[in-house]
């Protein structure tokens, strides 16, 4: 006498196919807003792993592909797609529409340049709490000597010319370094 085994209801066939039924239009759906949106890659690969796997998992004769699957449903989307999608946009015009305009690159370019001109050397000369800038020039030996002044602020000083430099402390490079943003202000 064969036994009849009881079935649950969570086993029945109807069950099954509603539930894949439902996910296979949830994920006509995602395909169908990523196509609208643009996104085609992600349209086309999502419908590739999901329709896959959808049948891999609901076919008896696909069970021992659902041990491999998983492996290369990985492999695909963190492999081959990036792969993909980097040689499709290396012959594409998408690269480049994160530039600038060629005004603007131009622009920019030209702000970055240096313009040779007059070279001077200069140090900081301390003088109580404030600071003097002493610029002395590298062709002609000519010393200019600023006011006393104190960081803050974008400031224009006034160089007057003088024949030797005060005699004193002179700062060294780590206080320049220090000060460079309140320099770049002068």
């Amino acid at each position: 006498m064969d036994a009849v085994k009881k079935k649950h209801w969570w086993q029945s066939p109807q069950l099954t196919w509603s539930v894949i039924g439902l996910l296979c239009l949830l994920v006509g759906y995602l395909v169908v807003l990523m196509y609208a949106q643009g996104e085609y890659l992600f349209a086309i690969m999502t419908l590739i792993l999901s329709s896959v796997g959808l049948y891999i998992f609901a076919n008896r004769k696909a069970y021992a592909w659902r041990y491999v699957y998983p492996g290369l449903a990985g492999m695909g989307l963190f492999v081959l797609f990036p792969l993909i999608c980097t040689i499709a946009i290396a012959f594409t015009n998408y690269s480049s529409t994160n530039q600038l305009t060629f005004e603007r690159a131009q622009q920019v370019l030209m702000d970055r340049s240096f313009q040779a001109g007059k070279a001077y050397n200069f140090t900081l000369i301390p003088a109580g709490d404030e600071w003097k800038l002493a610029l002395t020039d590298g062709e002609s030996g000519k010393n200019y000597l600023s006011d006393a002044f104190k960081f803050g602020g974008e400031q224009k000083l006034a160089l007057k010319e003088t024949n030797a430099l005060p005699e004193g402390e002179r700062v060294s490079l780590r206080v320049i370094t220090q000060n460079r943003t309140a320099l770049n202000q002068l």
